[in-house]
């Protein structure tokens, strides 16, 4: 059971890490095309 929820953690930290450099991106082309 510990086993589990570990493996569902590490999915979850996965998941807000990817959603947090999908956001990141989205930012930085925002700040390139406010910048030209």
């Amino acid at each position: 059971m510990l086993g589990g929820e570990y493996v569902w953690n590490r999915r979850l930290v996965d998941v807000s890490e990817a959603r947090f450099a999908c956001v990141g991106q989205v930012e930085r082309a925002s700040g390139l095309d406010g910048a030209q």
